[in-house]
C-alpha cells in the first residue's frame, strides 16, 4: 500500500499493525515508564481506534487520555537519511516520543502529522510512543463524533486515538515539505509552489508525463532557496480537441516527478500527479471545463460497521467509489470529516467531483475561531492537490455557529473562513454554511429539505424566493436582503429509511417494502430536477450509519435495491 499517492516517496515503511496500547486510567505504569514506552496493557491493531471491533480492543468506555507504543528497527543505511514519522491522524491532541525524548505536540484529529525524528533515533531497536487525549469538549472540530456515552440522532461513535496509517519515509539530508499544483486550462499552465526543509543552492528537476509518455521537462535553478513558485507550460496534446483534462467521465491525470539536487547531490524524489481542470461559476450556473455541470451527488458519512471512521482497507475505499459511480452520481459530498488520502487518490482515478466538508464544532468561543481555523488550514493544504475536489463546505447547518443569523461575531467568523479558505486556495467553489442561514459569503446557495411530499415541494419550491423564506423546518435561508444571484443546489434532500424500529430511524416515513423505497426517491428525484433553478443535489445518504438507517446500501454495503434500478434514478439530468 502507498499511503500518498499524491506525495509519494521510493523508500518508505509502514508502521500499521500490532503496538502496545494502555488507558491511562486504568494503566499501572508511571507517566515517566508511558513516555519511555514501558506499558502492555493490551495490543490495539493501528490504524482502528480503540472503540472499534477491528482495533482488537472493542471497547466503547469514555477514555480521555490513552498511549501507544511501537518498536523499530533502524539500520546504519536508514542513518544516512532524513527520517520522517508520518501519521495520517490522530484524534484530537497528541505528544510524540522517540526512545523517550518529547518531539513533537498535535492538536486536530483530521490532518497529517509530519515529524523529523532523525536526530532521535540510533541503530536497533527504537521505540516511538505516542499519547493522545480525546476530551469531550465542543469548541473543538468533531464532526460526527458524539460527546456523550451513546450515540444520538445523526451523531456516532466517537473515534479516539490513532485512526490512519502510520508509517516512515527516508529522504536526503535537504528535502520537499509540500507543494501546491493548481492548473490553468486557459494557458495550458500548471503553478507550482514548493517549499523546502531547509534553503538549497542546486536546482529542481521536474518530470511531466501523460499516459507514459513524457511531455515536459523543467529544471529550476536554485539559489539558497527554500520556497519557490513557477510558471510551468504544458503543450496540448491535441491540436483541435481538449482530450486531457479531467472531467468524471474522463478523468485524464499526468503524472509528475521531482528531482531535488543540493549542489550535484540528488536529495529527495518525490512523484504526484494532478488533472487539468477547472471549475468556476458563471451566469448563476457552475462550470467544470468551461461547460455546464449539473451535479448529482451522494452525501457520504465514510464509517464503517468493524472500523467506524477508518476504511477497512483501500479495496473498501474503492469498493465505495465504483458502487457510487454505478449507482449514477457524479460526485460526493463528504460529509462532516474528511477523509483517508486513498480515498481522494481513487476519487481522483474513478472520476468523482468531490466536496470536501469541515468536520463541525458545536459551540462559538475563542477556542472554537483558533481549533476550527487551524485545523482547516491543515485540511486544505494536505490535500489541495486533487482535481476531484471541487468545492468545500467549511460550516454545515449553522453547527457551531447556532446565532448566526443575528450575531456579529459567528457572521464575521463565517466571512473570515471563507476569505481565508480563498486565500489559500482560490481555485474551488465555497458552500460557506450549507443548507441553513446565509448570512455570510459565499459562492453558492446549498438548501436542506426533508420534505415528505414530492408534489407538496414542487408547488411550495418553485421559486428560490420560498425557498429563501422557509428554507428546513425552523432554520429559514435568507437574512440577507436582496439575496445575490448565485447557483443554488439542494445539497440534502432524501433520507428514506426503510422497516425503521424504535433504535433506528431515517427521515419523515418509512417504505414498507423495496419496491416503494424505489418508488419513493424517484419520486423525491424527480421533485428536484424539476426546480429549473438549482443546478445540482445530493441525495441522503450512501449507506447507513449506526442508527440512522436511510442510506442506498446498509453498513455492510449490502443493497437495499439492485444498481440498475438507483442509476436510472440518479443518472437522470434535468429535462
Amino acid at each position: 500500500m502507498i499511503p500518498r499517492p499524491d506525495f509519494k516517496r521510493e523508500k518508505i515503511k509502514l508502521l500499521n499493525g500490532e503496538w502496545n496500547f494502555c488507558f491511562d486510567d486504568e494503566s499501572s505504569s508511571t507517566e515517566l515508564e508511558k513516555i519511555n514506552g514501558i506499558f502492555s496493557d493490551y495490543k490495539i491493531n493501528v490504524p482502528f481506534a480503540y472503540q472499534s471491533k477491528l482495533s482488537g480492543i472493542n471497547v466503547q468506555k469514555y477514555h480521555e487520555i490513552i498511549w501507544y507504543s511501537k518498536s523499530i528497527n533502524i539500520n546504519k543505511e536508514d542513518l544516512l537519511n532524513t527520517i520522517l514519522l508520518k501519521i495520517g491522524a490522530v484524534d484530537s491532541f497528541c505528544s510524540i516520543y522517540v526512545n523517550g525524548k518529547h518531539i513533537k505536540d498535535h492538536e486536530g484529529g483530521y490532518s497529517q502529522i509530519d515529524v523529523d525524528i532523525t536526530d532521535y533515533v540510533d541503530t536497533g531497536e527504537n521505540k516511538i510512543i505516542i499519547k493522545a487525549i480525546d476530551n469531550r469538549y465542543t469548541d473543538k472540530p468533531r464532526g460526527k463524533q458524539y460527546w456523550k456515552d451513546k450515540p444520538d440522532r445523526c451523531w456516532y461513535t466517537e473515534t479516539s486515538g490513532i485512526h490512519r496509517t502510520c508509517w516512515l519515509e527516508f529522504t536526503g539530508k535537504t528535502y520537499i515539505d509540500y507543494f501546491r499544483i493548481l492548473p490553468d486550462i486557459d494557458t495550458n499552465t500548471i503553478s507550482l509552489d514548493m517549499n523546502l526543509s531547509k534553503p538549497v543552492t542546486g536546482k529542481l528537476d521536474v518530470e511531466i508525463i501523460y499516459k507514459n509518455n513524457i511531455v515536459k521537462n523543467y529544471t529550476i535553478s536554485l539559489n539558497d532557496d527554500h520556497y519557490l513558485k513557477e510558471t510551468l507550460t504544458i503543450k496540448p496534446e491535441d491540436d483541435i480537441d481538449e482530450t486531457t483534462y479531467w472531467t468524471p467521465e474522463k478523468p485524464n491525470l499526468y503524472d509528475i516527478k521531482f528531482y531535488l539536487y543540493d549542489h550535484d547531490n540528488i536529495v529527495d524524489k518525490v512523484s504526484s500527479y494532478f488533472g487539468l481542470r477547472k471549475i468556476e461559476i458563471k451566469d448563476n450556473y457552475i462550470y467544470l471545463n468551461h461547460k455546464p455541470i449539473y451535479q448529482r451527488l451522494i452525501l457520504q458519512q465514510g464509517y464503517w460497521k468493524d472500523s467506524l471512521t477508518t476504511p477497512l482497507d483501500e479495496e473498501a475505499i474503492i469498493k465505495d467509489l465504483t458502487m457510487i459511480k454505478e449507482m449514477g452520481f457524479n460526485g460526493v459530498r463528504m460529509h462532516q470529516k474528511c477523509e483517508d488520502p486513498l480515498f481522494y487518490y481513487h476519487a481522483d482515478r474513478i472520476g468523482l467531483l468531490v466536496w470536501l466538508e469541515m468536520p463541525s464544532s458545536y459551540c462559538f468561543n475563542l477556542n472554537s475561531i483558533d481549533n476550527n481555523f487551524r485545523q482547516w488550514k491543515e485540511i486544505v493544504m494536505q490535500n489541495y492537490n486533487h482535481p476531484s475536489i471541487i468545492a468545500y463546505v467549511p460550516i454545515n447547518e449553522s453547527w457551531g455557529v447556532r446565532k448566526i443569523y443575528s450575531n456579529t461575531e459567528q457572521i464575521q467568523f463565517a466571512n473570515a473562513i471563507y476569505e481565508y479558505t480563498k486565500a489559500i486556495d482560490p481555485s474551488r467553489i465555497i458552500s460557506t454554511n450549507d443548507g441553513w442561514e446565509l448570512s455570510a459569503k459565499t459562492d453558492i446557495y446549498g438548501f436542506h429539505q426533508y420534505f415528505a411530499d414530492p408534489e407538496q415541494f414542487k408547488k411550495e419550491y418553485s421559486s428560490f424566493e420560498e425557498i429563501s423564506r422557509k428554507g428546513m423546518w425552523n432554520r429559514p435561508i435568507q437574512t440577507i436582503t436582496p439575496l445575490e444571484n448565485k447557483p443554488i443546489l439542494v445539497s440534502e434532500f432524501g433520507g428514506i429509511a426503510i422497516n425503521s424500529d424504535n433504535e433506528s430511524w431515517g427521515y419523515n416515513s418509512d417504505a414498507k417494502s423495496a419496491e416503494e423505497l424505489k418508488e419513493r426517491i424517484t419520486q423525491h428525484v424527480d421533485a428536484v430536477l424539476s426546480l429549473t433553478y438549482s443546478c445540482g443535489y445530493c441525495y441522503t445518504q450512501f449507506s447507513d450509519v449506526m442508527q440512522e438507517i436511510n442510506g442506498l446500501v446498509d453498513m455492510e454495503r449490502n443493497m437495499k435495491l439492485p444498481i440498475d434500478e438507483y442509476n436510472k434514478i440518479f443518472s437522470k439530468n434535468p429535462k
